[in-house]
């Protein structure tokens, strides 16, 4: 009695009864046959066993049931039935055919096209289509009309930008991109030459002219003799004569014999630096840094004939120890006094140009140098 005072009642049937009994008494006889048995024997138990082999195994096959010749077999089957005279019999009730009705295909409904709001939603509905002049799902028949009875768009017509499409422009547009319209396009000025204030942008038939800075310029009058090549087909061509300092063919009328231009100093320029791989030195740092030493330039990095006149502008505290402006500036007019130099003292300035010019472009890759020779 103390003990059902103080556990309780159920804590007392446990002790006393087990733990079993107890569950059978709370959840009852089948939960606890679920729970010990498993769930597969209680299903057979409640439901049978052919319900059981059925949901287990499947439906079961179809029995010729006369070739069965024991009764104990024969009742194994829900189909079969075994008699003493007969044997064993099929007792299946017999399955009524009734007659298939035909399919006759009928006119599908017309489909509602205007209720679609968009055009994913409309092409997806059969006899439906897309109008994107109206903006509207309109059914196939309607939508075959000639376009000529609506007036073609405008750029007016076009309230976003993203339904501003070419030729028309957006225009008005603030900083953050509000705003705005969509319009026709405006003429817009040829492009001329002069436009172009780099040379990548100098393209053909505009020349590009060497310097600081450079000039795009107009092509000037195609020269006859400027397709021979050679010093001696050139003075055996009537009319044609030999520019020592362009090193071109010229005509007699209007060569560069009075003085040239830089267009000419530039071929002139280009071959004095052509041994020298620029790519090399601008792709590899460390080859970079071991030329650009003052103390002590790795000039086995230049081809022979440049080490010498390299190394002796190292020596020269005059050069090396001005800022870069002032270098350029010295290049500038080191290639003025080749443009207007004769005879023998264009030699003793190719002498000083050639160092000074890899200097300039590799050390301190000055950008407007690559212009001077054209590359």
């Amino acid at each position: 009695w103390y003990q059902r005072r103080v556990h309780g009642k159920q804590w007392y049937q446990r002790r006393v009864h087990g733990k079993q009994w107890y569950q059978r008494r709370v959840h009852g006889k089948q939960w606890y046959q679920r729970r010990v048995h498993g769930k597969q024997w209680y299903q057979r138990r409640v439901h049978g066993k052919q319900w059981y082999q059925r949901r287990v195994h499947g439906p079961e096959p179809e029995v010729n049931c006369s070739r069965i010749g024991k009764a104990s077999k024969c009742e194994r089957h829900s189909t079969c039935m075994w008699l003493t005279s007969a044997g064993c019999i099929d007792v299946s009730p017999p399955t009524t055919e009734e007659p298939q009705e035909t399919y006759r295909p009928t006119d599908p409904p017309a489909a509602d096209c205007s209720s679609a709001p968009t055009g994913k939603s409309c092409n997806k509905r059969s006899g439906c289509t897309w109008d994107k002049r109206t903006r509207a799902c309109l059914a196939e028949d309607n939508a075959t009309e000639p376009a000529t009875e609506a007036p073609a768009p405008t750029c007016a017509d076009a309230t976003k930008s993203k339904h501003c499409q070419a030729p028309c422009e957006w225009t008005g547009a603030d900083a953050r991109g509000r705003g705005g319209s969509c319009t026709a396009p405006t003429t817009r000025p040829e492009r001329t030459c002069a436009d172009a204030t780099k040379s990548k942008h100098c393209n053909s038939p505009c020349v590009w002219t060497a310097g600081r800075p450079g000039v795009c310029s107009e092509p000037a009058t195609t020269d006859a003799c400027a397709n021979i090549d050679g010093n001696r087909t050139c003075k055996n061509t009537e009319g044609c004569s030999w520019d020592k300092r362009a090193l071109a063919c010229v005509s007699r009328d209007g060569g560069s014999s009075s003085g040239g231009g830089p267009a000419d100093i530039r071929a002139v320029l280009a071959p004095l630096v052509a041994d020298f791989d620029f790519e090399e030195f601008s792709t590899n740092p460390k080859n970079k840094k071991k030329l650009c030493k003052l103390s002590n330039p790795a000039t086995k990095l230049l081809p022979k004939a440049m080490r010498t006149g390299f190394q002796t502008l190292a020596d020269d505290g005059a050069i090396t120890g001005m800022s870069k402006r002032e270098r350029a500036a010295a290049l500038d007019g080191l290639v003025s006094e080749l443009s207007n130099c004769e005879g023998g003292s264009c030699r003793q300035f190719q002498a000083q140009f050639t160092p000074l010019y890899i200097f300039v472009r590799v050390c301190d890759q000055d950008q407007n140098a690559a212009d001077l020779i054209g590359n």
